[in-house]
């Protein structure tokens, strides 16, 4: 073998030494290092769907209203609904297998006036005004300010101008419940929010 191809070989196995094993790419680099952060991204990923399904399993809200569902918010609020106003959303929630038990709410708008309509809404239910200086206060105003996941602020009922208590029998019996009827005065009346809590037996 001639110097000369010695020489050659020499220097190619300089520049190996002097520059080191050839990297990989920067595309490989990344896939490697998120390769094994997939499965945990995923199982995060349904964790969080999961539980947000969950909580929709107890859900249910109505913004268009025909008989057949005016005879069943009657049935579940033990009332009559008024002509006066505008019947403008409902939404029951509640943990799946609760059965009848959860929080049921009702919204109506363009209400006249509280008294008139508690009168004719609730005309076999007994129920008195609670008034700021009572000791049920802050518990009424507790549950007009109901809300969970999905059920957006409604900031008018923070300060109701007046508020209701409800006691509901149910087939001759004291229901185990939690029930208020809030009123805010608006510039075309009175918005409207009842809000009723089955707790069961």
């Amino acid at each position: 073998m001639s110097n000369e191809t010695n020489n050659i070989k020499m220097q190619m196995n300089d520049a190996v030494f002097s520059y080191g094993t050839p990297q990989p790419p920067k595309k490989k680099k990344l896939r490697n290092i998120i390769t094994p952060l997939i499965p945990g991204i995923l199982i995060c990923a349904l964790l969080i769907y999961g539980a947000y399904g969950f909580g929709q399993l107890g859900r249910t809200e109505w913004k268009e209203f025909d008989d057949q569902k005016i005879e069943r918010l009657e049935s579940y609020f033990k009332m009559e609904i008024p002509e006066d106003g505008t019947l403008k959303r409902f939404m029951r929630d509640s943990a799946p297998g609760d059965g009848a038990n959860g929080v049921y709410i009702l919204w109506f708008e363009r209400v006249s006036a509280p008294q008139e309509f508690m009168e004719k809404a609730y005309p076999y239910v007994e129920y008195h005004e609670v008034r700021s200086d009572n000791k049920d206060y802050e518990n009424a105003l507790s549950f007009v300010q109901y809300r969970n996941q999905g059920i957006k602020r409604n900031k008018e009922f923070d300060k109701p101008d007046v508020i209701y208590n409800c006691t509901i029998p149910d087939e001759g019996d004291l229901r185990h419940s939690d029930y208020y009827v809030a009123f805010v005065k608006e510039s075309d009346g009175y918005s409207v929010k009842a809000t009723m809590a089955i707790h069961g037996d």
